[in-house]
């Protein structure tokens, strides 16, 4: 079986880094979310969407690495709803389970953070082994 690698980084998601996730898409709605968006999973948190989505065929075992509550919800054909302390985000002072900043927020501030990441990409020699010299002198990383 094959082991998938986890969902891309983002400072807004707020599902297990380690893992990959399932999306809550419902059955009816026939696509898949658009890579590189922040999109809710089937674990009720918020991944980014990979360039290449994991085909599931149904009955078949998914592959390694995947979220274990993503599985069983796939699995159940539910969506886990989101629990936890309800706290006023810190952006726009609406009610969310999703800590300091809500759901919609994050989606963007997510998407500022990706056009820009992307830009600076496109114009420096960053790696996944570590940042360009442009980027290692501010901290930073555009991965």
């Amino acid at each position: 079986m094959t082991r998938v690698e986890p969902n891309p980084y983002s400072p807004y998601a707020n599902a297990d880094p380690d893992v990959r996730h399932l999306f809550a898409v419902p059955s009816w709605l026939m696509a898949s979310p658009r890579p590189g968006t922040l999109t809710p999973t089937s674990c009720g948190a918020l991944a980014v969407v990979p360039e290449a989505p994991i085909k599931i065929t149904p009955g078949d075992p998914l592959p390694e690495g995947v979220c274990g509550a993503c599985a069983r919800a796939h699995a159940a054909d539910t969506v886990v709803a989101r629990t936890g302390p309800l706290t006023d985000c810190q952006e726009c002072g609406l009610g969310t389970t999703h800590g300091a900043i809500c759901a919609m927020c994050r989606g963007d501030l997510h998407e500022a953070w990706w056009l820009v990441k992307n830009t600076a990409n496109a114009e420096c020699a960053c790696s996944e082994s570590g940042p360009c010299p442009a980027h290692a002198e501010s901290g930073g990383r555009s991965r």
